[in-house]
């Protein structure tokens, strides 16, 4: 026929308000935001309109503000939809942080430690990052040493 180049074929187009299902347009909710990015704003078109979370904090799909990484837990990257635990013979004891700090010598930081925890009564270790008190070194039997407070090297 002429005069129908270019128009869709089938059912002819109405105007009434409706749009195609499954179009963005046709969309009932706020498109939520991906893992690794938030948004408060209302009625986002896009997914692009989220925001990356920031280094030492992590953002689920959907989130409207990022969550920091909790005492134990580390985040160094960008737009992450989770927190690291510090790995054993590290700690970290604030909220929001990027690094674990190497646990000190008289102590001892076990996977996800918040603290440092001394190295147990009649033990000690001058070693820097310690895993377990397992490795702090008991000192019974040393002839004239004895260990004092906790995590302190024998007297």
């Amino acid at each position: 026929r002429a005069g129908t180049e270019g128009r869709p074929r089938g059912p002819p187009y109405q105007s009434n308000n409706r749009t195609r299902q499954g179009s963005a347009e046709a969309a009932s909710a706020a498109l939520p935001c991906l893992e690794g990015t938030y948004s408060n704003a209302v009625g986002l078109g896009s997914s692009d309109e989220c925001t990356d979370c920031p280094e030492g904090s992590f953002c689920s799909t959907g989130s409207t503000e990022h969550t920091p990484c909790s005492p134990g837990t580390v985040q160094p990257a960008t737009a992450a939809d989770s927190c690291d635990k510090c790995a054993a013979g590290t700690y970290v004891g604030g909220s929001g942080e990027t690094a674990c700090v190497e646990c000190p010598g008289g102590s001892f930081c076990e996977l996800g430690a918040s603290a440092a925890l001394p190295c147990e009564m009649g033990t000690y270790s001058n070693v820097e990052g310690l895993g377990s008190s397992d490795q702090c070194t008991s000192d019974a039997g040393r002839a004239g040493n004895a260990c004092g407070s906790r995590g302190s090297p024998p007297r």
